[in-house]
Parts: structure tokens; C-alpha cells; sequence
């Protein structure tokens, strides 16, 4: 049967020499759900790209239907039946969720009462539901995500492109789509999903394509696939073994960093949390249990609500930039808009925390030493790049990543905030990422993260704190947890010997 998308050869260049897309060759066929895996820079970004019309590969054939086609515009991709799904997702945030979904129909009409039936309906084949007519600055990342999904179905595609689309959701979501694409995929739309998570693609599809270094290095059918199989693909090497590390960590240093009591979010009940100098403190929860926030507070983001706060026995800074001065730092869940300044240079971004100390007379810009300053980041930290000049929205998930944690390691933090720090990257940058994390606590920094991948929180924490509904529940010691223990810990099972709440050691 001949395939719905047929790419052929397809190479795609940004400068002379230098190729993100290198021979691939890619066909999806009607009914079909085609895994999409690589690690950052793979070239899938690419790939999709020129699927949905936005860029035009320099040489190479795409068939649809049978038919040769230049897929020349998102416009023209989208008439032939075309829909993508963005990592990035691109919404307008001053609009509503039901004119976000129906943003490319003509004639939308806020509150008109056909959109308000086709919007149920479209609630009713992806199994989620919310308010219509709530603003999408007003919802979270993961909802923003079902919108954006929404948005590319109300326009009944034949193919439908994800690119990254359960990296901000939470596991309830995360099952509803996959339901939903198997009824889309039974009722004749085609599926290209690019995940990073190996286990999802192995679940959910029935052909897997892996791309490293702009090529296709694995083309074959997902049952004749192994985990460790599309690891080594993805990665080029075998994966550093994070599971040991954690656990052969020297015990907790006596002192504790961070001491506060009757903390609260939002109108949560208060509990007690205390961290300790050197120490890796994983929050674990569902999405939208308030790890976030958490952390905000501690970084002074927000206002810290509490009865007593103490930072290394003073009083607790109340500032972002007393915060800073005291020795916190804090990498956002959304680098794009929290930790980085994706049209600047890299250079300039990782110089931004310590422009008074590079500078001269604290006062004049000292280019060459802050450019010094980055490229030793970026050879330390294995970025990506063609050089400190290269623009950060040039950049891989993962390197864009690892410049966001890398602007605080010159003048090492005390305490290191990590929001979510590996979503949307690689298996081989995760482990790159991981290992930063263990070697910051092992040289003295105190990180506090969370992570939407349960399995990292095993494999780097020294303790994990359970947060329930804004509240932290409980904190384990982690003595070898695994997924399936944090998420019977957040689900109220405490059958774990656990230490009580409050200021253990």
C-alpha cells in the first residue's frame, strides 16, 4: 500500500557544508502512528519543519497521496492536510482557549455558539475538557499543550505531526492522549510522534525512524526494537549508568543550608522543609501539585510564605536579587522565557550572573573576559555550538539547557533551584545534565529540583519530598526507589520507611 507522506533523500543545509538533514528518507502511512526519536540536533526538528511546510529542503523528493508536492508554506502543508504540533507551542496568550483552537477558521466569533459545539466536540474526541473561554495565560503548560493539540485537530488532518507533546503533561493527560491517538490512528489519521521518552514511542507506535547527526540510523518496525537498543542509537555510546551514583553518595553533611517552618502555597497547609549543605532534594508530584512553586518562593520569585525562614541560620532573602547575592540560583521550567534570552548570544547569556565580576572597575564591559568566561563553560559542559557567538534559539533543547544551568557554575551557587531541568532533551544530554547535578552536590552546592521524569528523581536524589495539593506529605530517604515507589509515595502509600516531617537529618 502506498504510503500517505513519502520523503525521499531529503537534505536540508543553513550554511555551506554543514547539514542538519543528510539523506533522509521517512514514509507514514494512512492509519499509521511512526515513531520519530534522536537526540537534540538529530535534525528532527528539521525534518518536521519541512514536513509542515516551513522550511524547503534543498534537494530531495516529497510525495503525498502518491503525488510529488513542495510543501512551500505551513499554509500550503495545512491545505494538503497537514497538522503540527510544536514543542514550543505557539498560542496567543490574550486570547481565549476557544479562539486559540479555531484561530485559523474564518469567521471566528468570540462566545459564537457553533464554536462552542465544535470546541465540546473536540473535548469529547480527546477526552479533556476545560473552560472555553479561559485565557491561555491563564492555564498551565500542560493544558496550553491539549489547547495547542486541539488547535491541529480542528482542522481534521490526514497527518498529524507531535513534536514533543507529553514533555508538559502530566500523567492523566499523558494516557488521555495516547487514547486519542490510537481512535485517530484506527479512524484513518496519521501519526508522526517525535518523543524523547523511549518508552512512549516503544508503547504507542508500530514503526520507529532514529536520527543522529541529520541521518537515519534506525528505520525498522517498534516490535523488533529493544529500550536499550534505541538508547544506543539515540545516544552513539552507551549511557552513563546514573542508577549507582546516587546511591553510593556520601551521607548528608550534619549542616542544614535551608531551615523553614510552616511553609505554605496558596492555601495549602503548612509544613516544614530542611535541606541540608551538599545535598540533592528531589520534589516529586503529579503536574500542578505546586513543586513549582516551591521553588519560586525559595528563589523569592514569589512571596515566601512562612512562619519562620532561615538561609545558613539568617534570616531568608525576600528579593530575587538578594536572593542572588546570598547565593541561590534558579533555572526556570520554561528556559525560553524564565532562564534565558534565546536571541542573545551565548556569551551574553552566560555572562549575565556575574557581569560585576568580570567587568572592569565593575562598571565597563569586559568582552574578552566574558567570552573567555563562556567558552569555558561550553567546553566543560559539552555544549553544541559553533561558537560563544551562536544564538541561543540556534541551539538544541539540550545545549539551550545546559547554557541555563552553565551561567551559574563559574561562581558556584550554594543552593541550585532546577525546574523540570531535563524536559524535552535527550537521553545522552539527560545524562550529561544528571551528571552535572551529581558533580555541583558532590563539590558542596545543595540543588533543589523536580523533574516530570520520576525515574531521574531515583537517580540522582538523596532524598525525594512527596508534594500532595501545594504541601510537601513526606520525605524518603533514597535508598534505591524506584518510578513505581515515588508514585505509590505521592498516591499516599507509605509502606516506605520514611523519615517525619520537618527538620530530620
Amino acid at each position: 500500500m502506498e504510503p500517505l507522506l513519502d520523503l525521499i533523500d531529503i537534505w536540508k543545509s543553513y550554511q555551506p557544508g554543514v547539514y542538519a538533514v543528510r539523506g533522509v528518507s521517512l514514509a507514514v502511512g494512512a492509519g499509521e502512528v511512526h515513531g520519530l526519536m534522536g537526540g537534540n540536533g538529530a535534525g528532527k526538528s528539521t525534518l518536521m519543519k519541512i514536513i509542515a511546510g516551513a522550511h524547503r529542503p534543498d534537494r530531495g523528493t516529497i510525495r503525498w497521496r502518491g503525488h510529488e508536492v513542495a510543501l512551500s508554506s505551513p499554509h500550503a502543508a495545512s491545505s494538503a492536510g497537514v497538522s503540527t504540533v510544536h514543542q514550543n507551542v505557539p498560542l496567543a496568550p490574550a486570547l481565549s482557549a476557544l479562539e486559540n483552537v479555531f484561530l485559523a477558521h474564518r469567521g471566528l466569533l468570540r462566545g459564537g455558539r457553533d464554536l462552542h459545539d465544535e470546541f465540546e466536540a473536540l473535548c469529547d474526541r480527546i477526552g479533556y475538557r476545560f473552560d472555553p473561554d479561559v485565557l491561555v495565560s491563564d492555564l498551565s503548560i500542560g493544558q496550553r499543550q491539549m489547547v495547542a493539540i486541539m488547535q491541529a485537530l480542528s482542522s481534521s488532518p490526514a497527518l498529524l505531526v507531535l513534536d514533543e507533546p507529553t514533555a508538559s503533561l502530566p500523567e492523566t493527560e499523558r494516557s488521555q492522549l495516547f487514547t486519542t491517538m490510537r481512535q485517530l490512528a484506527k479512524d484513518g489519521t496519521a501519526i508522526l510522534f517525535c518523543s524523547h521518552f523511549i518508552n512512549e514511542v516503544l508503547d504507542t507506535t508500530e514503526r520507529v525512524t532514529i536520527m543522529r547527526g541529520g541521518e537515519v540510523v534506525v528505520s525498522a518496525q517498534t516490535a523488533e526494537l529493544t529500550a536499550n537498543e534505541a538508547a544506543r542509537a539515540i545516544a552513539g555510546r552507551a549511557l552513563f549508568d546514573m542508577e549507582k551514583r546516587a546511591v553510593e553518595a556520601v551521607p548528608l553533611e550534619p549542616n542544614i543550608i535551608i531551615g523553614i517552618e510552616g511553609m505554605r502555597v496558596g492555601d495549602s497547609r503548612p509544613f516544614d522543609l530542611a535541606v541540608h549543605a551538599g545535598e540533592v532534594l528531589a520534589l516529586a508530584g503529579l503536574m500542578g501539585s505546586g513543586q513549582s512553586e516551591i521553588l519560586r518562593q525559595l528563589f523569592a520569585a514569589e512571596p515566601l510564605q512562612a512562619d519562620t525562614a532561615a538561609l545558613r541560620g539568617a534570616p531568608y532573602p525576600r528579593s530575587v536579587g538578594a536572593a542572588v547575592a546570598r547565593g541561590l540560583a534558579y533555572v526556570g521550567e520554561d528556559r525560553a522565557s524564565q532562564s534565558l534570552f534565546p536571541q542573545w548570544e551565548i556569551w551574553k547569556n552566560l555572562s549575565l550572573p556575574k557581569l560585576g565580576h568580570i567587568s572592569k572597575l565593575r562598571a565597563i564591559q569586559d568582552v574578552a573576559a566574558e567570552r573567555a568566561a563562556a567558552q569555558d563553560v561550553v567546553d566543560r559542559l559539552s555544549v553544541k555550538a559553533l561558537s560563544v557567538d551562536s544564538l541561543v534559539e540556534s541551539l538544541s533543547g539540550g545545549n539551550a539547557q545546559k547554557i541555563a544551568i552553565g551561567r551559574w557554575l563559574e561562581h558556584r551557587p550554594d543552593v541550585l533551584l532546577l525546574d523540570d531541568p531535563t524536559v524535552g532533551v535527550d537521553v545522552g544530554a539527560k545524562a550529561d545534565i544528571l551528571a552535572i547535578i551529581l558533580d555541583l552536590a558532590a563539590s558542596g552546592t545543595t540543588v533543589i529540583l523536580t523533574s516530570s521524569d520520576f525515574n531521574e528523581l531515583a537517580a540522582v536524589a538523596h532524598r525525594i519530598a512527596v508534594v500532595v495539593r501545594g504541601a510537601v506529605s513526606v520525605i524518603v530517604r533514597n535508598d534505591g526507589l524506584n518510578e513505581a515507589q515515588i508514585v505509590a509515595l505521592i498516591n499516599g502509600n507509605t509502606q516506605i520507611e520514611e523519615e517525619p516531617d520537618g527538620f530530620e537529618s
